[in-house]
């Protein structure tokens, strides 16, 4: 590292100015004799100034295991005057404390000792020991600091009279179908149970919230009791049949990784249920594609977080549901989380990355050359959330039984809530640091400035990449960081990040053919409330159509919990007049680029920006069209335009008429199989099936064993693949 004599290598040299090596020589010489040992290890301590609310914040102590090259020996601070050198990531030094046996000293004045690295620079700490302070941000809750906002009392309602009769689909209520979809749904109903629960307690004594309050309260008609009970009847009985073995895809457990794993679904959608027999009793076993490779330990966490969300929510309202069932949903959040060495069944923290605070969604199915990576920070962070509930709920359930019992399964609640607490503290500060970009402020320049997006797609081990597993457009890569809007989503998302997102968020929902269609305008309308304006956001959403709420984008919210999340979001001061671009306008009657362009420019590419790639394909649009609206409607020059479309927007097919690269398109965004012929417009708007990286793995499986995996070559057919078809920009 720092290797910059003459000044001009741009990795390593700040300012193009060579650097003075003698100080960090030395201090590498002083501390060269020390390295980290095999006994390496992490743990946590919870401190608490109030009481059962749980702790208020954490030590999470990372022990390196530091020793003397020369004699083997532990390092102490009493004896040595050296310590090991560490290099540290921007979320370590905004809570890194001093330690008694470890001095935590930084060396990074003047950036003299630090390096880029993908998660901004990485800096040296002298300390054999790190001590990092987490505040856990008070007890964990299904709902907001405040309550919703008065005005907006009848909106609720109305949404709540109407979905609190949602129902599970017949093949989820006897655990048929895939693991995640099915958590999304169960996860769906939880959080209008909790709003339908929490607004009529407001209006049961509208006095102690305020006098807009009984106004708003009196005018409105709210779920019935027995409305009420039918549906947690519901949900608690399509919560259990997940848990307790009798699902039709139950979860099996798996001696050699030791986890649970889903069996997975042959589904058939003709009689709505699974086509497991014989030698494919348990399908995903064999498939790394199906059920989003769960078999294989893809998501696990996105998979059980919204299991566990459910089971947290039927326990609230039913505690006897939760002890009967605790052992079970303790299994979910074993495999997971589980926090014992102890455990001689489960792995400690599987999905966890300790050293950079997020967890890594990608399993054992395949080894990528980026290493491992995780798309949705947000359902990981939703997951961790989910745990501390269970937890929370639970303690207070258990504490009503004086047992011995109950006093011993109190405590093991009460650690449950706890780690489910730093585990999401840890998450949300690595996914602001690192999923969530900004531009401008004191935590911008993570990424380099040519990485302009306000948000990561999918982070890997050693890329940060701008799209999507199921497709590229913006407005994807960055709801997928949004959901699900839960009580935790404050915490989250900051407003400054926010504020940022919003413009290129809405841009590309307005550009889009599919954004409303595909539910990822619930999302921008979060943004948008979460900024200042929770009216226009509100009004935009009760313009949606009912079958926005049952898309893959858009089926694990409803308009009850949209309204409420809309509705308590905290007053934001200064605003701007209006946002922009604004939302509710009807889809036919906005501008979008023409389908074909008539310009004749090259992007200052002439070898590269040529008319076929001009004509490429880039969502429901070309490469050239899209420059050249940009150009008209934004008023953009030509390079301007240019470097917006390729070199931001679609940097993969539109690569050629980026004036900052002028490179070959990476792929053609046109069909090139014969054994598998284009994707259909059916098979394109399938969730089942449209989910394959179009770059990486174009060709999925329509029909045989392996029906929805994703091959980077077409498919050899024959009993394991008996059709495909390859995914094209047109699908997106």
């Amino acid at each position: 590292m720092n290797n910059c004599t003459t000044g001009t290598n741009p990795s390593h040299c700040e300012r193009a100015l060579p650097r003075n090596q003698t100080a960090f020589g030395g201090l590498l010489d002083k501390h060269s004799e020390i390295y980290p040992g095999k006994q390496s290890k992490i743990d946590y301590t919870f401190f608490s100034d109030e009481g059962d609310g749980g702790s208020q914040y954490s030590y999470l102590q990372f022990d390196f295991d530091a020793r003397h090259v020369n004699h083997g020996k532990r390092v102490y601070q009493a004896q040595d005057d050296a310590h090991l050198l560490m290099y540290s990531l921007p979320h370590h030094r905004e809570i890194i404390q001093s330690e008694t046996y470890s001095p935590n000293k930084y060396h990074f004045d003047g950036n003299m000792h630090c390096t880029p690295s993908l998660n901004g620079k990485a800096c040296l700490v002298e300390g054999s020991k790190w001590l990092l302070k987490e505040d856990l941000d008070g007890s964990p809750s299904f709902w907001a600091s405040r309550p919703p906002k008065a005005e907006f009392i009848p909106n609720l309602a109305n949404a709540m009279r109407k979905d609190i009769g949602f129902r599970i689909p017949s093949y989820f209520q006897k655990g048929a179908g895939d693991t995640y979809f099915s958590g999304k749904i169960l996860a769906k109903l939880s959080r209008i149970l909790l709003i339908t629960a929490e607004v009529r307690d407001i209006c049961s004594r509208p006095m102690d919230f305020g006098h807009d309050y009984v106004i708003q309260c009196a005018s409105v008609t709210l779920p019935t009791d027995t409305e009420f009970q039918d549906a947690l009847s519901h949900l608690r009985s399509s919560t259990e049949i997940w848990i307790n073995g009798t699902a039709v895809t139950p979860f099996v457990f798996d001696i050699h990784w030791g986890g649970l794993v889903s069996c997975g679904c042959l589904f058939n959608d003709k009689v709505m249920t699974c086509d497991n027999t014989g030698t494919d009793d348990c399908p995903a076993f064999g498939d790394p594609g199906l059920d989003f490779g769960h078999a294989f330990y893809n998501d696990h966490h996105f998979h059980a977080g919204y299991h566990i969300y459910a089971a947290a929510t039927v326990s609230h309202f039913d505690g006897d549901w939760g002890k009967r069932n605790f052992e079970n949903v303790l299994l979910l959040i074993r495999d997971i989380a589980n926090p014992s060495p102890d455990d001689k069944f489960f792995p400690t923290y599987r999905m966890k990355d300790w050293y950079l605070g997020n967890s890594w969604a990608g399993g054992i199915a395949r080894a990528y050359p980026n290493g491992r990576n995780q798309e949705s920070s947000s359902e990981s962070i939703a997951a961790y959330e989910a745990i501390s509930l269970f937890g929370s709920v639970m303690t207070g359930k258990w504490s009503e039984d004086n047992s011995s019992e109950g006093q011993e399964k109190v405590s093991i609640c009460r650690h449950i809530r706890d780690v489910g607490r730093l585990l999401t503290s840890t998450e949300v500060r690595s996914a602001d640091r690192y999923w969530h970009v900004r531009q401008e402020g004191p935590k911008a320049g993570i990424y380099p400035s040519q990485y302009t997006p306000y948000a990561v797609g999918i982070m890997w081990q050693m890329m940060a990449q701008f799209q999507t597993w199921f497709g590229a457009a913006p407005h994807l890569a960055i709801g997928i960081q949004l959901l699900p809007l839960t009580s935790v989503s404050e915490k989250r998302d900051s407003l400054d990040w926010m504020q940022q997102l919003y413009p290129s968020f809405a841009q590309s929902c307005l550009e889009a053919t599919d954004c409303e269609a595909q539910g990822w305008s619930i999302l921008q309308y979060a943004v948008l409330a979460t900024i200042g304006y929770p009216k226009k956001a509100i009004a935009a959403a009760e313009k949606l159509p009912p079958e926005t709420f049952e898309s893959a984008g858009g089926n694990g919210h409803s308009l009850t919990n949209s309204i409420w999340y809309y509705a308590s979001r905290p007053e934001v001061m200064n605003l701007p007049p209006t946002p922009s671009p604004t939302p509710g306008v009807p889809h036919d009657e906005r501008t979008h680029p023409p389908a074909v362009s008539n310009g004749n420019f090259d992007c200052g590419c002439p070898e590269t920006c040529t008319k076929d790639v001009l004509g490429y394909m880039a969502g429901a649009y070309t490469c050239g069209a899209r420059i050249e609206w940009r150009m008209h409607q934004n008023r953009e020059n030509e390079v301007e335009a240019c470097k917006h479309i390729g070199g931001f927007e679609y940097p993969d097919v539109c690569s050629g008429c980026d004036p900052d690269r002028c490179l070959v398109p990476r792929v053609s965004p046109i069909h090139t199989s014969n054994e598998c012929p284009p994707c259909t417009v059916k098979e394109c708007h399938d969730p089942t099936l449209n989910r394959c990286p179009v770059l990486d793995a174009p060709f999925v499986c329509t029909r045989g064993n392996n029906l929805g995996g994703c091959s980077a070559i077409p498919w050899n057919l024959g009993d394991e693949c008996v059709r495909c078809c390859q995914l094209t920009y047109n699908c997106l």
